[in-house]
């Protein structure tokens, strides 16, 4: 017999953030590449 109750526990769902910052700069300097040679195209975009 329990004097009191005791709340259950939280699970959190939390996924960190990974910032690679040389992979931003070389994703900028495709995407200048690309418009200095007219392919100007999103690769990301719905084809």
């Amino acid at each position: 017999m329990a004097l009191f109750r005791l709340p259950p526990h939280y699970v959190f769902d939390y996924k960190p953030i990974y910032y690679d910052a040389r992979k931003e700069r070389r994703k900028a300097v495709r995407q200048q590449v690309r418009k200095e040679l007219g392919k100007e195209t999103d690769p990301d975009a719905y084809k």
